[in-house]
């Protein structure tokens, strides 16, 4: 098993994931980290740890790569049967990793793992942890398609619920995906029909949102939000064995998110991909025509339209946080 790390600028909490995962006992385990060339500390902690540890193996990009490149490195680092792709700031649990390498070991038809999750959320008042849905046994099929009818269309866009054989992984180009920052969900999506998926019961991954994150950050929301949308286009040229009502079930899935997303565009007028804006039109334009039209309204809108729109989501994400608060 490799758990795969792709680090930027992580020194307040990787030292932490680096000794809560190699807490486990298995030998058969190694934890791989590619340092997106970071100008904090990050390097210096991982590569000291690495001294301690040989189930550490870290290396250092000479330049910043970016997000996707970087997931894909760690990969490309890895020796493990399994590829376990984990964020920076997220936790596995040590219990949970000897739960599933013995789940694999027994079951070694097995091509992906898809795990549950708990979210950690870092605000102004505190910290909150919210579970997330989760199984109580485990459950198994095969192809891209059964397992996105038992998910009601959720993806392992979230790294630790991310974990495959890497021989899997390297059958699909990740090339084709990079920019999206989603290169991993579209390597998921391009596996053949036959790949055999596991949803493992429990929780034993919890991952962190920090107030500083992408989803405070306007042009990053956006990237992000549009990269999705552009991950399922190129899937879906590539991929066998999903319907195109599937494609129109996942559009919807991350609907409020475009809108919003193409809101914050043009409310305030930061550059962006176009290549991200063409593809999410291909996409909309060939499975889901409504959203199609109003993707193109909101693309076409003069820019007061806009920003009366972005007051108007303020408001109202202002007026469910001052309720929530006297609930509590």
């Amino acid at each position: 098993m490799s758990i795969c790390i792709p680090t930027y600028n992580g020194e307040q909490s990787v030292r932490s994931l680096i000794d809560h995962l190699l807490a486990s006992k298995r030998e058969d385990l190694e934890v791989v980290i590619s340092d997106d060339n970071s100008s904090d500390d990050t390097w210096k902690i991982v590569s000291l740890r690495a001294t301690e540890d040989p189930r550490l193996r870290v290396e250092r990009n000479a330049m910043n790569i970016g997000m996707d490149r970087n997931f894909a490195r760690t990969v490309q680092l890895a020796k493990g049967e399994y590829v376990w792709l984990c964020g920076q700031d997220d936790m596995i649990e040590p219990e949970g990793i000897e739960r599933v390498m013995t789940t694999l070991e027994a079951n070694p038809g097995i091509d992906f793992v898809f795990m549950n999750h708990a979210k950690r959320e870092l605000t102004a008042d505190g910290e909150i942890l919210t579970p997330g849905p989760a199984t109580s046994h485990g459950v198994e099929g095969v192809g891209v398609e059964s397992f996105l009818a038992h998910t009601d269309n959720l993806l392992p866009t979230f790294l630790p619920t991310y974990l495959i054989k890497r021989s899997r992984w390297n059958e699909v180009s990740v090339e084709n995906y990079l920019g999206t920052c989603y290169c991993q969900v579209g390597v998921f999506l391009e596996q053949p029909e036959t790949m055999h998926w596991y949803h493992f019961p429990g929780t034993h991954v919890t991952g962190l949102q920090p107030i500083d994150g992408w989803q405070s950050n306007a042009p990053a929301y956006t990237r992000i939000a549009l990269g999705h949308f552009a991950m399922l286009e190129r899937a879906r040229r590539r991929s066998t064995g999903v319907a195109d009502a599937r494609w129109a079930g996942l559009c919807q899935k991350q609907g409020r998110r475009l809108i919003y997303a193409l809101i914050l565009w043009r409310h305030n007028g930061f550059s962006l991909d176009r290549t991200l804006l063409e593809d999410t039109q291909s996409l909309l334009r060939t499975v889901s025509p409504k959203q199609a039209r109003l993707f193109r309204a909101l693309v076409g809108s003069p820019r007061f339209v806009s920003g009366v729109l972005h007051t108007l989501v303020d408001l109202k994400r202002r007026l469910r946080k001052f309720t929530a608060r006297r609930a509590a």
